[in-house]
């Protein structure tokens, strides 16, 4: 009689028990996922702290006064730039860049300056070599905004001198161009001058050779490269090496200073220029007119 009693008893004990253990699983199981939606919302609140910001490499204007790219702080020292002030609403920096003689880029707005060219230190020839940013990019746009070589051979004491008349004998600036005709040689001052080339995907190389034997003149130059995407309507499409934009503007012959009122004497155009130049029809305008800037 006794041992129903005591098995009922024994079973109901366990029964407690695992009551007893549910109910403590129960609650750890509880706290712990407490504990877990505690540590993700803290962790949500980190990363909120450090929300990556994107931002497209687009040109900008440094503090410098020189054009550039903006990037990451950290991409900007990467690629071997220089920050000067910031862009995209200060999460980078106008990164700009300069190319020294024998140096390659691939970064859009990149410079070349020598402000006096030294024959004892300077490179003879000086190179740059301009690469493709993207497979995108179809033209370069190099634009002189300063550039003074020894000008073209003048000299017509003699009937022997006729045919040397406006060559570059002395100083020549050559642009490459792979697959393609290449522009005319040029030297003498075409400061505000600038050239449109095809952006090759072997790469284009400006090469600036200077006579080290004619020191009359003060050698200096400051070349911007800008990369110009296949469709731009501020590059041409045809094959033009100068291309204008604007409503009205200058246009003149190589080794021609823009800001002269008159025709010096000593004035010689430069030899087998054979190029076109482009000029862009603004909307709603029908004709143009041309007039000489010196009568």
């Amino acid at each position: 009689l006794n041992l129903p009693l005591v098995l009922t008893h024994i079973k109901m004990i366990f029964s407690n028990k695992f009551g007893i253990c549910c109910l403590l699983l129960v609650i750890q199981q509880s706290a712990a996922y407490n504990q877990t939606a505690e540590e993700n919302n803290r962790t949500k609140k980190v990363l909120s702290i450090f929300n990556v910001v994107t931002f497209p490499n687009t040109p900008c204007g440094g503090t410098s006064g020189y054009n550039g790219t903006c990037y990451t702080a950290s991409e900007c020292i990467s690629k071997g730039g220089t920050a000067s002030g910031n862009c995209a609403s200060s999460f980078g920096v106008c990164c700009i860049f300069s190319l020294s003689c024998g140096g390659t880029t691939s970064e859009n707005n990149t410079y070349a300056i020598i402000s006096s060219y030294s024959i004892s230190s300077d490179k003879d020839p000086c190179s740059y070599t301009v690469c493709k940013l993207n497979s995108d990019v179809c033209k370069l746009r190099i634009d002189f905004d300063t550039m003074v070589l020894e000008g073209p051979y003048a000299t017509t004491t003699a009937a022997a001198d006729g045919p040397r008349l406006g060559d570059c004998i002395y100083d020549t600036l050559t642009v490459t161009n792979p697959g393609g005709p290449s522009p005319p040689v040029i030297c003498g001052y075409n400061t505000g001058q600038h050239m449109f080339i095809p952006a090759s995907s072997g790469c284009n190389t400006i090469n600036i050779d200077i006579d080290t034997g004619t020191t009359t003149t003060t050698r200096k130059w400051q070349m911007k490269v800008t990369q110009f995407q296949c469709g731009n309507q501020m590059a041409p499409e045809q094959d033009c090496l100068q291309y204008f934009t604007a409503q009205k503007g200058t246009i003149a012959t190589f080794n021609w200073d823009t800001s002269a009122t008159t025709v010096a004497n000593t004035q010689i155009h430069l030899s087998s220029q054979f190029y076109d130049i482009c000029i862009r029809r603004q909307k709603s305008y029908c004709s143009m007119c041309l007039s000489p800037q010196i009568s």
